[in-house]
């Protein structure tokens, strides 16, 4: 009986179904030997349906233990790759997904974030060089662990690990004005104040981290992307391609400058900022961002707010 239930339970549904099916053999035996007894013929079934419904019991409660403790592993595992916001979704509709159906995209309004290392890759030659591979990897891997905490500390989603770069989505479809844009602000000003303090631990001979930050608030989508066999739940729009934009916005300035963090955000997004919020603008007149939309006028974000 073990041998045939455990491989048929991988769903709360397939235990259900098994479940069905185990209960009803014990049953139809005691109804076929009342019958044979009615009849004048003694069938011994009570015993061997009674072991029969023990053996169901202990083992279904064993079974949906497992179960259960599958099913929670495997949407830990699931949130870490994908992120909450997208997992939860994914998995509510997971019977859709399996049926090869879409998800359900969304409209809404977010702030998305997108941040960078600058100069990464002679960085990673000139450790590889000097000290091995695994010079770099730590190195990366000290800065990274960081900025995936802080991302988590203000409750936002990572969409996708670019390099040395993150995409990060501050706004949720249940909560169109959650103020995405003033958690998104707070969230960069911490990147910032991590890589500072993450420089001033580094060994003298050591390449400081310098980082690029752009912001930028407006609409977004985010809908099923690729085939029923492999695909992303991704986000695009007009606010992700500018939010890219302002990261990379005039990087060979940065590069010349001693900067260790420059965070760049949009009009829109020193909008809806509060007005303690202390802000510059990056350049004195409007400038081009991207090639396809007019000139817009892009803010630093200089300081934490008073």
């Amino acid at each position: 009986l073990l041998g045939w239930w455990q491989p048929r339970v991988r769903t709360v549904r397939s235990f259900m179904i098994v479940a069905s099916s185990v209960v009803a053999v014990p049953v139809v035996a005691l109804l076929l030997g009342w019958t044979a007894l009615r009849a004048g013929t003694w069938v011994p079934v009570g015993a061997p349906a009674l072991a029969s419904a023990l053996s169901f019991i202990v083992t279904s409660g064993w079974s949906l233990r497992a179960l259960r403790l599958e099913i929670s592993a495997s949407k830990t595992v699931f949130e870490r790759a994908a992120g909450k916001e997208r997992a939860e979704v994914i998995w509510k509709h997971r019977e859709d997904v399996l049926d090869g159906a879409q998800l359900p995209s969304s409209t809404f309004e977010s702030t998305v974030l997108f941040s960078d290392l600058a100069e990464s890759t002679r960085v990673s030659h000139q450790l590889e060089a000097a000290e091995g591979p695994d010079a770099y990897v730590k190195w990366h891997e000290d800065y990274m662990n960081e900025m995936v905490r802080i991302v988590h500390e203000h409750n936002a989603s990572i969409d996708a690990f670019i390099g040395d770069g993150l995409m990060v989505n501050f706004g949720d479809p249940a909560r169109p004005d959650d103020g995405h844009a003033e958690v998104a602000a707070r969230c960069a000003l911490a990147m910032r104040r991590c890589v500072e303090e993450l420089n001033q631990e580094l060994d003298p001979d050591v390449p400081r981290y310098r980082l690029r930050i752009g912001v930028y608030s407006g609409s977004v989508n985010r809908s099923q992307r690729g085939t029923a066999e492999q695909f992303d739940y991704a986000l695009s729009g007009t606010a992700v391609n500018l939010a890219k934009r302002l990261e990379e916005f005039d990087k060979e300035s940065f590069r010349d400058s001693t900067e260790a963090v420059r965070i760049l955000i949009s009009k829109r997004t020193h909008q809806l900022l509060p007005g303690s919020w202390p802000c510059s603008p990056a350049r004195p007149d409007p400038v081009h961002i991207d090639r396809n939309t007019p000139p817009v006028m892009v803010w630093s974000l200089d300081e934490k707010p008073v």
